[in-house]
Order: C-alpha cells, then structure tokens, then sequence
C-alpha cells in the first residue's frame, strides 16, 4: 500500500505538495504555539487556486465527529473537497476511479494526525480532493473531528457523479490496521458494492 510522504522535489507552491494522483494535493500545516496553546493556517485558498486547473470556490462547510475504530467511505463524488482532520489521528486512503486516469484503480493513504514521539509519520495537514477519487478514513485515535469544504452545495449537487463503493474491494487491496469486524460501520457503507460491480451495473 502506497503511503504519501513529504518530499521536497513535490513541493509545488508554498506548503502544498504534488502527490501521485493527479489533482489531489496535500496542505503541510505548521502550528505556532506558546503558553496560551497554538495558532495556524488551515489554508491559503488563494494560493490553492494558483495551482489548480479551475478555481476552489467553497459553498459548504461540513464537519464529522468519530471515534476510535470508526471507518467511512469510500465516497466519490461531482465536487472537490478540502479534508482538515482536527484532533486525533486516522488512515486516509483515497482511490482513483476516474476511468481515464493514469492511476485508476490504484490507492493511495495517509496517516493523518499530530507527529511526536509515538507517532512520528504522522502528517498535519490537509488533502485536496478532485472529483472522481474516493476518500475513506479510519480513525485509529478518536475523538476525530474531520473538517471538509467542498465547492458545491449538498442539496444542489450533480448526484450522478455519486459513489460509494466498498471499503474491503479486493481489487483495491487496502490494509487497513484493524479488522473489519471491529470496526464502526455504518449500514450504507458496509452493504456498499465492489467497483467490479458498479462497472458492471453501468453496463447492463
């Protein structure tokens, strides 16, 4: 399983960083602390906006609470999001299902959370995500809070570029730290079909 981590040669604007999946970008985020506690930028839009093909333009903002052993995903949908995991720690795993795609099929993860001692490849940022690529999260340190914008709203989306496809797709051959039946699932995610079997109820 292919893991994100940060290099210099990625860094295409400041603290935004190229990963393998074309369009999806990570935002390195740099806490300032002091007695009172910290301070940072989530994220500088604009600077965001110069190295995307078309404008992020944020209509909602949308935030979960889960804890510990919780799972969700993977959901794909017409819109691009903004992922802030606040507090916590999870595994985000994202998978490429734009057809078209030099890397569909393919997965790519990211351990999320506050680095130190315990957990040093934590990352403290946040991800961009285009549509077409499905997102997923587990949290391995709860309470998670998980702050998403996205530039459409809910209500008035195009619902037809929406998918959910399983979290335990052999194809796609995530490793997920804990086994499925300890996990937190919810129904919708747990019944959701393989992508073999979305492409093939597309074509019937």
């Amino acid at each position: 399983m292919q893991f994100f981590q940060l290099q210099k040669e990625k860094l295409i604007a400041p603290d935004i960083y190229q990963t393998s999946f074309e369009g999806v970008l990570f935002l390195k985020r740099t806490q300032h602390s002091d007695q009172r506690g910290w301070y940072c930028e989530l994220a500088r839009i604009k600077e965001l906006n110069q190295v995307l093909p078309q404008p992020f333009i944020v209509q909602q903002i949308n935030l979960s609470n889960s804890q510990t052993k919780v799972a969700r995903g993977f959901h794909a949908e017409n819109w691009s999001k903004l992922i802030t995991p606040l507090g916590g720690e999870c595994l985000s795993v994202l998978a490429d299902f734009r057809v078209n795609s030099p890397t569909y099929k393919q997965i790519l993860a990211f351990k999320l959370g506050e680095s130190d001692q315990e957990n040093p490849e934590a990352l403290n940022g946040s991800i961009f995500v285009p549509p077409g690529i499905g997102n997923s999260f587990l949290v391995t340190k709860g309470p998670l809070y998980y702050l998403y914008c996205v530039d459409a709203l809910y209500k008035e989306r195009d619902a037809s570029g929406d998918l959910a496809i399983s979290l335990f797709d052999p194809e796609l051959e995530v490793e997920w730290p804990i086994n499925k039946n300890e996990m937190i699932i919810s129904e919708r995610d747990l019944n959701s079909i393989t992508l073999q079997q979305k492409i093939t109820q597309n074509q019937n």
